[in-house]
């Protein structure tokens, strides 16, 4: 063996090394440090007897009834969820390493490591990428076990019941998503040239399709919206199944999770290719490594490639609004789970001998990824911790953040609780204040003439620059403006940021939205939910002695003026 392949090895064995920590820290992390509560990806109610509870996940919003198999629920109630968590990813990473060990056999007993290394690495990536995510870890628990089960079936008669078993044991845990990890299962198999039975593995899993648990929505009225791009065609619903009264995801985290984790699998399967075809002689569409790439183009192509105006087109997108249920969480995590968990089964099955340069680049770009150089870029990282401004503004996780209003009680902080409360609104005009605008000074008086139909707006459109600045002729304790549009429902600010002071040359923030979603309103149960954009009407949680305020357009929309026909002030009375 020549030097450079010794080099080879050493470098690959201490990036393996070093993903394994850093996998196995991020692992403890999620479980111990990242969240206040016992689920790091979602808060939830209790358990009951029969495995459902209602979740809310504080990265992607989604909010769902999920049904846990009656072995989880009983391990759950007598040790905790951080024992279920771990055994589930123990089955993953056992069904990895078997997986691997089926693809291409070790030739030695070193070799024979190999694939265990990376079925762990390959389970803990899921906490470090995904948080400590509930329907993540049970959907895919049983997965591995069960391809390998497929792999195994050289004839249909001797592994009817392992497939049956295992794709029972796959419908309880993964809910609605069964069925497509059902036939992605066999789809895998049947490219591998192993005989299986389609019917035996997906009949359990495709009846669990039918059998969706809807959680219960609170009362929001039809124009309410919880998360931005409400009523665009990123806020399409599904075709088929139970869904939700009102779009819930939140569309900017999906698309920045399938950017980062398309992209690296993206690199992982062009690198698998080259290597099957020039190192093993291997057909270039090798199986593993061409699953891998079809997952990542449609990551991509949900992510960074198709325009969000044009995301209903996107392969996920498309397939969430097609299978039952589907939409009620977002496949990209799927997606981007099962892509992982496919790139650690063919690095596992690769030998350590021929395919070093592979195992140091593959090792050491995850790790690179994943935060040993820059940890906190990856998006279930750098997403707010909604559980952690719940727990800081003193706001327990009671029903009404344990429902889709999660993502606004994240955004408002401990301020939500102080606005729902009756605001006193009176036209500008009752102060004699002066106005002064950036553009059409001419037209400032229209903001206090009483006419819905006379408006003051800049030219050409909202490009961040426009502002209107109000002096007042006396202190004033103010806690609520409203900018009305008049007839022009459309020309809203598409961002906001006001400011306010004892004089115009010393202002302070009191208000700040860089993506405008509309008034903060209340269901009478108390469930937050924005009202429709057109209704500019900014609440603040306590009255700001003021004498000059500065209200500025904060967005970019070249097609839409900014128009406001009045402006009115709420004056909090002693």
């Amino acid at each position: 063996m020549g030097r450079g392949w010794i080099i080879g090895i050493v470098v690959c064995l201490v990036g393996a090394t070093a993903f394994v920590l850093a996998t196995l820290f991020g692992l403890a992390y999620a479980f111990y440090v990242s969240s206040p509560y016992p689920d790091s990806g979602f808060l939830l109610n209790e358990i009951s007897s029969g495995g459902l509870f209602t979740i809310v996940n504080k990265y992607s919003n989604a909010y769902l009834a999920w049904r846990l198999n009656p072995l989880w629920v009983a391990v759950w109630n007598g040790y905790g969820q951080e024992v279920v968590a771990s055994l589930m990813l123990g089955f993953v990473a056992s069904g990895g390493y078997l997986v691997a060990r089926t693809i291409r056999a070790p030739q030695s007993s070193t070799a024979e490591l190999w694939p265990a290394v990376w079925g762990i690495a390959g389970s803990a990536a899921i906490p470090i990428l995904f948080g400590l995510d509930t329907i993540v870890i049970a959907a895919f628990c049983w997965l591995p076990l069960f391809i390998f089960v497929l792999l195994r079936a050289e004839s249909k008669s001797g592994m009817v019941l392992p497939i049956l078993i295992l794709s029972t044991l796959l419908a309880l845990d993964a809910d609605q998503f069964a069925l497509p990890l059902a036939l992605g299962g066999v789809a895998l198999a049947l490219a591998m040239g192993r005989s299986v039975s389609i019917w035996f593995a997906v009949t359990v899993p495709a009846l669990r399709a039918f059998w969706i648990d809807t959680a219960e929505f609170p009362d929001y009225p039809p124009s309410a919206h919880v998360v931005p791009g409400y009523n665009t065609s990123e806020g399409l619903y599904s075709l088929l199944g139970p869904e939700s009264p009102i779009p819930i995801l939140d569309r900017s985290y999906i698309r920045e999770l399938a950017s980062h984790t398309g992209m690296m699998l993206l690199v992982l399967a062009i690198l698998g290719m080259l290597v099957e075809r020039r190192l093993l002689k291997r057909s270039f569409w090798s199986v593993v490594p061409s699953a891998v790439l079809v997952l990542a183009v449609c990551l991509l192509l949900d992510g960074s490639l198709v325009p969000p105006l044009y995301s209903q087109i996107a392969p996920l997108a498309s397939i969430s609004r097609l299978l039952p249920g589907l939409s009620l969480y977002p496949l990209a995590v799927i997606v981007s789970v099962g892509g992982v968990l496919l790139a650690s089964i063919w690095l596992g099955s690769s030998a350590p001998t021929r395919l070093a340069p592979l195992w140091s680049l593959g090792a050491l770009f995850i790790i690179a990824l994943l935060g040993v150089s820059n940890f906190s870029n990856y998006p279930v990282m750098t997403a707010q911790g909604r559980q952690d401004l719940l727990k800081r503004g003193g706001l327990a996780p009671s029903a009404e953040f344990i429902s889709p209003s999660l993502f606004i009680a994240s955004q408002q902080g401990s301020d939500l609780a102080a606005i729902n409360r009756p605001y006193s609104f009176g036209s500008l005009k009752e102060y004699a204040a002066d106005i002064t605008v950036s553009q059409n000074q001419s037209l400032a008086s229209n903001l206090v003439d009483g006419d819905p139909k006379t408006t003051w707006y800049p030219y050409g459109g909202q490009f961040g620059v426009e502002w209107i600045q109000i002096a007042l002729p006396e202190l004033l304790p103010i806690d609520g403006i409203r900018l009305d549009p008049g007839a022009y429902r459309t020309d809203f600010p598409r961002g906001l940021k006001i400011s306010a002071g004892l004089s115009c040359g010393s202002l302070e923030l009191v208000y700040f939205s860089p993506d405008w979603q509309g008034e903060i309103l209340f269901t009478p149960k108390g469930f937050p939910y924005f009202g429709e954009q057109s209704r500019v009407t900014v609440k603040l949680s306590a009255p700001h002695p003021v004498r000059c305020i500065r209200i500025e357009q904060m967005g970019n929309s070249p097609r839409f003026n900014w128009n406001v026909a009045e402006i009115e002030l709420s004056v909090r009375k002693s």
